[in-house]
C-alpha cells in the first residue's frame, strides 16, 4: 500500500510539477482524504510475458494472474475485466480494514475478528439475483475472507475452530439471522481456503447462528467474523 508520504509526494508532483515543495501541504490534505476513503496501490510491473499473455508472479514465483487478451486469469478462476475490478477493489478494501486491525506482534492470540469490507449482507436467502452473479459474490466473499485471514496472521493447520458472523444494520428493522447463512457458508469456505482447518464440516469448524447486533445512531452497518481457536465463538 502507497503511504501517506509516498502519496503526497505523487499528488504534489502533479499539482506543481516545476516546484512541487510548494505545495506539499495542500497534496498532504489532499492524499489524507484520498487514503480516508480508498486502498491506494503502486501497480507493479509484469513478471513475464509470452504469447499466453502477460503474468504477474508472487516472490514466491507463484502466478498471481494472467491477462490473456480480454481475459484475466486469477488461480483457477477467469473473469471478465469487471470481475476483475470488483474483486480487486473488495480485496484491496479487506487488506486495508486487516492492517488497521491486526493485533499487536508477539501477543498470544487465541480469537480473531476479521471486519469484512460490507455494510450490509452481499447475500441474501431471500435474494432474487441471477445465479451467475451471486455466484460472482459468493466468489468475492470467499477470497476476500481468505485474504483478510491471510493478513491477520490466522493460523492454519488446525484441528478445530469456531466461527460466528455478526451483522450491525444501520437502522432497528427488524432481520432474519438466517438470512445471514450465505454469507457465513462463503466466507467460511474462504477460512478452508485460507487453510484454517482442513474442512467447513462440524468435525473440524463449529458455526453458530449470525448474531445481528443493535443499530447505533450514525453508524453505517457493518459485518465481521469472530474466530474462535476451541468449541466455542
Amino acid at each position: 500500500m502507497i503511504s501517506h508520504d509516498e502519496l503526497t509526494s505523487l499528488v504534489a508532483s502533479a499539482l506543481m510539477p516545476q516546484a512541487p515543495d510548494l505545495v506539499l501541504v495542500s497534496a498532504g490534505d489532499v492524499a489524507r482524504a484520498i487514503l480516508d476513503q480508498h486502498g491506494v496501490v503502486k501497480l507493479p510491473e509484469p513478471s513475464h510475458i509470452d504469447e499466453r499473455g502477460t503474468s504477474w508472479h508472487a516472490e514466491s514465483g507463484r502466478v498471481l494472474v494472467t491477462v490473456a487478451n480480454a481475459d484475466v486469469w486469477c488461480g483457477d478462476d477467469l473473469l471478465d475485466a469487471d470481475d476483475a475490478i470488483e474483486e480487486s477493489s473488495a480485496m484491496l478494501a479487506a487488506a486495508r480494514m486487516a492492517r488497521l486491525r491486526c493485533p499487536s506482534r508477539g501477543a498470544l492470540v487465541t480469537d480473531y475478528t476479521l471486519a469484512l469490507p460490507y455494510t450490509k449482507p452481499p447475500l441474501s436467502m431471500n435474494d432474487r439475483k441471477h445465479h451467475y452473479a451471486r455466484a460472482r459474490l459468493t466468489r468475492q466473499i470467499r477470497s476476500t475472507t481468505a485474504w483478510l485471514a491471510k493478513q491477520q496472521k490466522v493460523p492454519t493447520g488446525l484441528e478445530q475452530a469456531a466461527v460466528c458472523l455478526h451483522y450491525r444494520p444501520r437502522d432497528r428493522r427488524v432481520r432474519d439471522a438466517d438470512n445471514l447463512m450465505p454469507v457465513l457458508k462463503a466466507a467460511c469456505d474462504g477460512l478452508v481456503d485460507h487453510g484454517l482447518v482442513p474442512d467447513d464440516t462440524p468435525q473440524f469448524m463449529s458455526k453458530a447462528m449470525p448474531v445481528i447486533h443493535p443499530a447505533e445512531k450514525g453508524s453505517e452497518g457493518s459485518l465481521w467474523l469472530t474466530i474462535s481457536i476451541g468449541d466455542s465463538p
